[in-house]
This record gives structure tokens, sequence and C-alpha cells, in this order.
């Protein structure tokens, strides 16, 4: 994590370096602006706690993905640009207020997925039902689902730096961005074990921080598109796995790669 987080905060560097010989500036000080977008993620291995009334234990080492929707066919239009599903891809929203011509101050919502990797193998240490739990768990979909799809909700205040680098013509402006920010978790887990009725609610778990860096570019001077990636740590040591108040308990990296529409007013 500290090699990505080093790679991030080196862009940010080099984006403040680059200098911009009487290039206007797009961004005023007191401009709002609102973005809307889709994302990807990755995420590390991680090791998950499971606590219960008659379980505590762990596994090592879990690998998982995200759940993006679809794009081929018909119905992705469906699922992207439909505001009575807004919810069903994985999303980003931002809200900014420019502090100056340059840096900006946002709310952040990125709706992630978290699905672990079904029918892989990790080793498990603990006890369940009091039985001793050692050695490897294949984890099938009868033993435990384990899912943030409705999602792994990261809610936060991030900063951001513009350092334009080309105007090839009048309104359009091509921009260096990084930043980073911390914010909180709020996920709706969908977790299946040992038969316990799942916890259907939103509920704070944990939190996270970032940096990011990418490219923006402007056009009709006030419209945008931005391309970031953001590379981060997850700690969510109250994640709630039933309606019996069973918990668990995890923290792991995260690389986002985001792109969203916007409108500077």
């Amino acid at each position: 994590m500290l090699k990505k987080l080093s790679i991030a905060a080196t862009t940010l560097l080099l984006a403040t370096s680059i200098s911009t010989v009487h290039a206007e500036s797009y961004r005023k000080a007191g401009q709002w602006y609102f973005a809307w977008g889709w994302n990807n993620a990755d995420y590390s291995e991680s090791d998950i706690e499971f606590e219960g009334d008659d379980h505590n234990f762990t596994l090592k080492d879990v690998e998982a993905e995200d759940r993006q929707s679809d794009v081929e066919g018909g119905g992705w239009l469906d699922d992207f640009l439909n505001p009575g599903r807004i919810s069903i891809p994985q999303t980003n929203l931002r809200v900014g207020y420019f502090l100056t011509d340059n840096v900006s101050l946002s709310f952040v919502i990125d709706h992630m997925k978290y699905v672990v990797v079904e029918d892989q193998t990790v080793e498990i240490e603990g006890e369940i039902q009091g039985t001793t739990q050692s050695g490897t768990q294949v984890l099938t979909e009868d033993f435990l689902r384990y899912e943030h799809t409705d999602g792994l909700n990261y809610i936060a205040l991030e900063g951001e730096y513009y350092r334009s680098f080309w105007q090839p013509v009048k309104g359009i402006d091509f921009s260096w961005v990084a930043g980073g920010g911390a914010g909180v978790l709020y996920p709706r887990t969908n977790v299946t074990l040992l038969d316990r009725e799942k916890n259907d609610e939103f509920h704070y778990s944990g939190y996270g921080y970032a940096l990011k860096a990418g490219v923006e570019i402007s056009f009709l001077e006030d419209f945008f598109f931005r391309y970031m990636i953001k590379h981060g740590h997850i700690n969510m040591p109250d994640v709630v796995t039933s309606s019996e108040g069973d918990k668990a308990a995890q923290e792991f990296d995260f690389t986002e790669y985001l792109g969203v529409f916007g409108y500077r007013f």
C-alpha cells in the first residue's frame, strides 16, 4: 500500500510542478461543481474475523472483486442512465466548492461493490458451534456468502488541486488533478453464514482514506470529464453479518478507477 500511496503522492508533486504559460483559468474561487459517473475497483486480500454467540473464527487472505453492471447488450442504457436504477451500477457522486482558482473541497460518495470470490480455498482458525476450526476451508455458497453490494459506500471529504497543462482552443482545457481525503464506510452487507437471517440494513462500519490523481478535460468552459485513479485503505471493525447481532471485521487496500461528467456553476 505504501508503495502505491507514494506513487500517487509523486503524481501530485509532478502535477503541482508543471507550469502553464498564459493559461486562462476555467475554475474560479467561489464556484461550485457537481459530477456523476461510474467506477471499477480492485481489492487486496484481507483477513475476515467473524464473531457471534456460537462462533469465533478468522478466514485468512480472502480474495474479493467488484461487481460492475454489464455494459454489453442493449440493457446497459437502463442500468447506467435510468434514475430509477441509480444504485445498480458502481457509481460516483461529487459536489465541490472552489476555495481558490485551483483548489477545491468536495463531498464524495463512492458506491463501490465488494464480493468475496466463491469457491476459493483459504486458511481458517477458530471455533464454530463448539468445534475447533483449523487448516483450510473452501468458501462454497452453502458455507459463506459475503458481499458489500449495496454497496461498499465510501462517504468522504476530499481536497483537490488542479493544474492546467494544455489549452488547444478557446473553451477547452486539459488539467492535472490530484488530491486526497478521508471518510466513513456505510455499507449494506449481504452475508449468509450458519443459516442466520441476514441483516439487510445500512450500517456505519468503519473508516477509510485515500490519495488520487488523474486528468480533467473541460469543454464549453464549465462542462468537464474527469478520469482518476484512487488508492487507499479501508478499515471496517464493525460489519453486521446477521439480524441476531453477529459481526465481522476486516481491513484492506483498494484501487478505484473512476470517470465522472460534471458542470461548474
